[in-house]
């Protein structure tokens, strides 16, 4: 075999080698953060109803469009649930009747899992307390 010839088979042989390397598994986590507000502000009348806001924000998009958030009363569990909107909005209604703490939750979301590769968004969570009269 010619000179050339090798020299032409091993480049070949290299180029073929480089570019066919197996895909890398990875695993990705994007990291999120919830906010929780209310409104009315302050000590409120019992059987207020009163509105517990926030927005659910991350780096990636797809973690907070329409990501599931729990209203949980601590003390009692969940008590309800909704979705976030295109902007990672979201809000519950809730009639008071006792002082209490309050947490939002959203407990992340698998937005790609076939093995190696995963991408999740981390959990979330506020606490926020409604003091009542």
């Amino acid at each position: 075999m010619d000179r050339h010839l090798r020299k032409a088979l091993g480049a070949a042989l290299g180029l073929v080698i480089a570019l066919s390397g197996v895909a890398q598994a990875h695993t990705v986590v994007f990291p999120t953060d919830i906010s929780a507000h209310r409104s009315p502000t302050g000590t409120v009348e019992k059987g207020t109803v009163v509105r517990i806001y926030g927005r659910l924000t991350s780096p990636k998009r797809a973690c907070y469009v329409n990501s599931p958030i729990q209203l949980i009363r601590v003390g009692v569990g969940v008590v309800a649930r909704t979705r976030t909107d295109g902007q990672g909005r979201y809000q519950f209604f809730r009639r008071v009747w006792r002082t209490s703490r309050w947490r939002v939750r959203f407990p992340g979301k698998v937005l790609y899992a076939v093995h190696p590769h995963s991408h999740t968004c981390a959990a979330s969570s506020a606490e926020l307390r409604i003091t009542v009269a």
